[in-house]
Parts: structure tokens; sequence; C-alpha cells
């Protein structure tokens, strides 16, 4: 059960206690304990603001916070889309505590004030999977550090991850967490290699098999997916996180955790997490920003028509410290625009998946785009350069990147009237400011795959890897007499191969770095199509 705002009745309610005098206890503790003390809390991220007294003590800064929407911490732009799960305050609870602030902060029957109880700082109370990296010292280093970590034992079954939370042992000196699943030994051979706990490897966890299935950034949350769509673990799979240490980061201690929840639903259709728009394949000019300058870079991408149409549920959006601004949208061939972000102030600190309120449908033609201006000079407070030096593209905090991670499933018929959030407004804390209770709007059930000629399909026939790949492409299959094709970003066949066999190693190496598509026909029926991005630097 979820609520919503009526808001003409929410207003009218807020006009009346506006002309009375607004008190904690009536007004104002509503907004922070629908708003504030989920991070603000005693076993929380942040400093606690769950009493009176504390609001009182840092009365000053939580006017200038909320004043100029610093505070809750939300940087996409609602007026150019509205996203699920939205944070930010409404106009009127930031007139409301300003003005409860400059009239003393009166209590009002403080005796009244009824705080919420806060037992975890997790999201995902009760985890499948509760999984934790052994405690690590980062060593002393003179750059960053990508430290991999073996977390899981194999994976007994194919399971579909419903949600999962990354908790950074230590969030002064985790940078980001990347969460890849893999059916190798690979990842065990590199550990055994290293004394201490877990090994270093940079760009990934060292194994062609490894698949991203999530990740953590300063500011995110725990992600879910939404009902009848899930990310797959295969059978045999162990998870393993890459974690990046920045250099500041020396002698001191890391435990990070991973709570994952499976799917319990049938019929789970895969999610799959990609760079569409990245800095590597379909950046415009490369990232590189000259010292005392302002700059903005342009990526373009094609979404093949063979490929067919394309649901979006989530996007993330990444960058650094030069980062000011960051904007994704798509242009159908019919020139319509689609919009899916835009960040016009970027922070760092706050960056993650952000989810749609409902699965974004792409068309097959469309073209996904992206913006994003740097500013290297010395007017930028967050440049780790004085004076500003050249910046190039690379993984390190000083280093910059340009990549939008798009999660998301083949189209299916209904997914633009599956409802991820259908709120306006964060639902409010113990119905505060009496917001009426009403029903989640039921998600639309899953269906069979069915082709053009009516035969059911069993997903997931197919195992290609790895994603992205540098020279050559592996796929498994249990299928049999089967034609398989690769396809470039404009639709051009490039490798074709008649009867193929159920297992094989395709070298890439006469291709260029791109997108591609990898598609197999079974009797003039397509059994698989899915894309990968091959990356020569």
């Amino acid at each position: 059960m979820k609520y919503i705002f009526i808001s003409t009745f929410f207003f009218s309610i807020i006009n009346v206690t506006a002309q009375e005098t607004l008190t904690w206890e009536r007004d104002i503790s509503c907004i922070f304990y629908s708003h504030c003390t989920n991070c603000h809390n005693p076993k929380g991220l942040a400093f606690d603001l769950t009493t009176y007294e504390q609001v009182s003590t840092w009365k000053n800064s939580i006017k200038e916070a909320v004043s100029n929407k610093i505070m809750p911490p939300w940087t996409p732009n609602p007026l150019y889309k509205s996203l699920a799960h939205e944070r930010n305050l409404t106009n009127s609870e930031i007139e409301s505590i300003v003005q409860w602030i400059k009239n003393g902060l009166p209590q009002g029957n403080i005796s009244q004030t009824k705080e919420p109880t806060y037992s975890t700082i997790t999201e995902i109370s009760n985890p499948d999977l509760l999984l934790k990296m052994p405690k690590y010292q980062v060593p002393k280093i003179r750059d960053d550090l990508y430290r991999c970590f073996i977390i899981s034992e194999k994976i007994t079954n194919r399971a579909f991850i419903k949600s999962i939370e990354v908790i950074p042992g230590n969030k002064n000196i985790v940078h980001h967490v990347l969460i890849y699943e893999d059916t190798s030994d690979e990842p065990m051979r590199l550990d055994a290699l290293d004394p201490s706990p877990g090994y270093t490897n940079f760009g990934g966890i060292g194994s062609n098999t490894a698949k991203l299935i999530g990740g953590w950034v300063p500011g995110s949350s725990a992600y879910s997916t939404p009902s009848g769509m899930g990310i797959q673990i295969d059978m045999g799979a162990r998870i393993v996180i890459q974690v990046h240490y920045p250099k500041t980061g020396a002698e001191q201690y890391d435990s990070t955790k991973v709570n994952i929840k499976f799917s319990t639903e049938s019929g789970i259709r895969n999610i799959t997490i990609q760079p569409i728009l990245n800095h590597l394949t379909n950046i415009t000019t490369p990232l590189k920003i000259e010292p005392n300058t302002v700059k903005t870079f342009y990526e373009k991408q094609i979404l093949p028509s063979f490929l067919g149409d394309l649901s979006v549920v989530s996007i993330a959006p990444h960058a650094h410290l030069l980062c000011k601004s960051m904007k994704a949208y798509a242009i159908t061939p019919k020139k319509d625009t689609i919009r899916f972000i835009d960040v016009p102030h970027w922070d760092f600190h706050w960056q993650g998946f952000y989810d749609f309120k409902k699965p974004v449908v792409v068309p097959a033609g469309s073209t996904f785009y992206g913006e994003a201006t740097y500013d290297n000079t010395i007017h930028n407070p967050n440049n780790p350069n004085n004076p500003p030096q050249l910046v190039n593209v690379g993984e390190s905090t000083n280093d910059e990147m340009m990549v939008f991670f798009f999660a998301a499933t083949p189209y299916k018929k209904g997914d633009e009237n599956i409802i991820i959030d259908g709120n306006t407004h964060l639902p409010h804390y113990q119905n505060c400011f009496g917001a009426p209770l009403i029903p989640t709007t039921p998600l639309i059930p899953t269906t069979p795959l069915i082709t053009s000629n009516n035969k059911e399909l069993t997903p997931h026939l197919f195992k290609i890897y790895p994603n992205p790949t540098h020279e050559f492409l592996y796929y498994e299959t249990k299928e049999k007499n089967i034609d398989i094709s690769l396809y470039n970003s404009v639709g051009n066949k490039v490798l074709e191969i008649k009867n193929a066999p159920s297992f094989k190693k395709i070298s890439l190496g006469h291709l260029p770095s791109g997108l591609y598509i990898f598609e197999a026909v079974k009797e003039n029926i397509i059994v698989e199509k899915t894309s990968f991005i091959l990356n020569k630097h």
C-alpha cells in the first residue's frame, strides 16, 4: 500500500497551517520524518535529526540547505523528466520549514510527536543472500586501487535478482563498487596468487566470462526491478565485487556488504545493464579536457531497427569531479523526443540508478544521445588540480568519465502500462498531512514470448560472454541446427556462421570497436538476439 497526495487537499492544509503558527509537533516533524530521517537517524549515514533539539541545533544549516534545494539530495531536474521515488521537497514544504525557523522554531505539544524507529541502515531487511567481503586494509598506494573480492560460493540454481543493495564498509574510502557474476574459476585462481584478501585488477575482475549485475556509487540506494523482470544469475556462478579505493584511503579498513533478494515470480524476463552511451565507443570527440576550459561533449548511439523495441526501466549517468551537467534523451524514427534524464548541476557525491515511473519504450531505429559539460577551471570548486591540469578519460577519481548505463529488456506489449512508482510525491510518515491511503496500481503480469509464427520460445537459450569484450566472443547453447549472425550498429551483417556448433569462440579482431548485435536463427525463427560492445582499446 502507498500514499499519494491529492494536490488541492494537500495545499489547502498547507494554507491553513500557514495562517496559524507552524509547530514542530503538528507541521514540521512530519516533513523531517518523511524526507530527512531515513538517512539522518542514529543508525543512518548522516548526523541525527530525529528530535526537536537536534533540528534546532542545525537550524541555520537546514534553512540554507532546503532553501537552495541541496537537501534532500536529488540532482535530476523534475521539470525535464519526472522520475520514480523523487526525494525533492515541494515548494510548500520548503516554505514551511523556512518560515518555522524564522518564527523561532515553535514546538507545539511536543509530547504528541511520534518519532520513527530505526533498526538498521540497510534497505533490504531480509535478504536471501547477505554477502560480505573480508576485512581489508588498503595498503600505501600512489595511485587509485581496484581490488576484487569473491564474496559468494557457487550459486546452485539459476536465479533472478529482484533487489540488490551495496553497503560500503567505509564510506570515506569506497569510491565505487561494481558487482559481477562469473561462472569460471579465473577469479579463484587470481585470488590464490595474492596473499592479501582479494586481488588487484583494473577494468573488471579479470575474467572474460564476467557479467555486470549491479553497482554502487556515492548517493546510491538499493535497486529493485519491476514486476516480472529480474537480473539473471547463472547456475554455478560466483559473485565478485570490484571496489575502487582512491589513494587517500591508504591504511584504512573496509568490509563492504552486498544484500540480494531473489524474485519468486515465474516467467521472469532478464534485465541487462549496458553502457549504451559511453566515452569509449560512441563519443563524438575524445574526452580530453584542456586546462582553463569549459567544454561540452556528445555521445550518439543508434538502436538498430532489426533489434526491436526496447523497454528501459532505469538509467545511471556517471562522471567525476570536473563534470557540471549531464543529459540523455533519444530521437525516434518519427522525430519524437524521448527524455531520459537531465542533471543540470552534477554532484559527484550524489549519483546512482534512477528508475522511471513506467518503463520507457524506445522504438527500434531510435538514436540515443548524451551530453555532458566539464569545467576544468579554477572556478570549479571540485577541481582536483590547482592550477588546472590536462584531464583525460580514465577510472581514477582525478580522471574523467562520461557514461550512461541503461537497465533494459526487449519490449513486450503492455510494458508501457507497468507502474514502477505511482506516487506524485514520496509517501509521508504515518500519513501525516492527511494524505489518503490508496492501493498501489496492479502491475502487468508477464506472458510467454511469442514469435510471429505463434511459437512459444523458452528464454535464455544462449550464454554469450564477455560483454564488453576486447577481442573474442564466446557463446554456449543446447540448441542445434542454428545459424549465427553478427550485425554492426547500422544493421550491416559483419559475420555469419551456418549450422553453428553449440559452443564457439568467435574472433572479432577484424572488426572496429562499437556496438554489435548477436542473432541466432533456427528454422527461420529468431531464438536469440542480444547486443554487446567491442572495445579494442
